[in-house]
Parts: C-alpha cells; sequence; structure tokens
C-alpha cells in the first residue's frame, strides 16, 4: 500500500493519529519535496475530509510553489465544510498571487459557493469567464450552473411573492 492509499484509508475511517503518523513519517524520511504533489494533495485531502480543515491550510500555506491541483484540494475541504466565503477568496488569490488559471473543477466549486452565499454578481462573472475559457462544456460546471441559477430563481420568486 503507497502513502495515497494509506491517507485515503486513513481519512475514509476519520483516523486522525493515523493520519497525522503518517504525514510525520513523510516529514522524517524526506518524502515531502517540492516536486512531490501527489503527497502533499493527499495530505491536504486527509486532513480536510477529517474535520482539520485548518490543518490542511497550515499544510497549504506552507507550501512553496503551488499549482491548480493543490489550490483546488483546499478550496474542495472549504466547500466541504460550508466555508463559501474562503473558496472564492482563495480562487482571488490563485488568480493574483500565483497567477493561476481556474479550471474546470475550480469553476464549479466557486459557482457552488457563489450559489450559496447568495453572491449573484460573482457567480455572473464566473459564468462569463467560463463561457470564454470553454470550461461551461463540462457536466459539473454545468451543474454547478444550473443550481446557481435555480438558487437564484427560488430567491426572485420567494422576494417577488410578498
Amino acid at each position: 500500500m503507497n502513502v495515497r492509499e494509506l491517507l485515503k484509508a486513513s481519512a475514509a475511517a476519520k483516523n486522525l493519529r493515523l493520519g497525522k503518523t503518517i504525514h510525520a513519517h513523510l516529514i522524517v524520511s524526506n518524502q515531502i519535496s517540492q516536486n512531490r504533489v501527489i503527497e502533499k494533495n493527499s495530505l491536504i485531502n486527509f486532513y480536510s475530509k477529517c474535520g482539520d480543515i485548518s490543518s490542511a491550510r497550515n499544510l497549504f500555506d506552507r507550501m512553496g510553489k503551488k499549482n491548480v491541483v493543490l489550490w483546488c484540494a483546499v478550496m474542495s475541504g472549504y466547500l466541504h465544510h460550508g466555508c463559501t466565503l474562503q473558496v472564492i477568496q482563495m480562487c482571488r488569490d490563485m488568480l493574483t498571487v500565483d497567477k493561476l488559471r481556474p479550471n474546470e473543477y475550480t469553476l464549479s466549486m466557486v459557482l457552488s459557493s457563489c450559489s450559496n452565499c447568495g453572491l449573484l454578481d460573482e457567480g455572473l462573472q464566473c459564468h462569463g469567464f467560463g463561457l470564454k475559457s470553454a470550461l461551461i462544456y463540462y457536466p459539473h460546471v454545468k451543474n454547478a450552473l444550473v443550481y446557481m441559477y435555480s438558487m437564484w430563481r427560488c430567491g426572485r420568486g420567494y422576494e417577488g411573492s410578498g
């Protein structure tokens, strides 16, 4: 069994102690170098799934060069735990700090976050970005758009019925 599988099993069992032991082993054995994105991503996912989003974020913040996959891993943890404003802020940071373009996973998470926060202007901007970058053709982006617009319509209908 490799490290990724061990962390995945630890997360499924919500065994924070075992995962932290694996993390410590990776540090001691110097297996977390700058170019080992798979292990870093697995650790972020592990901490997020165990509900320790602050450890996931601390690990992320201490990393050197980041890619879209690592950004998405932390955003996914925030979204899973209902921290939708952090998802939107992280996307902004990803664009400005690391100058990375969102992928289809990033876009679907940000659209979902905009829906959950009622940030329709930001959602419309994301929809426009999705059109320009051809990301709206991915099924999970389409689903996030449908959800966003259905939330908007439900909210509008509720406001107008008073």
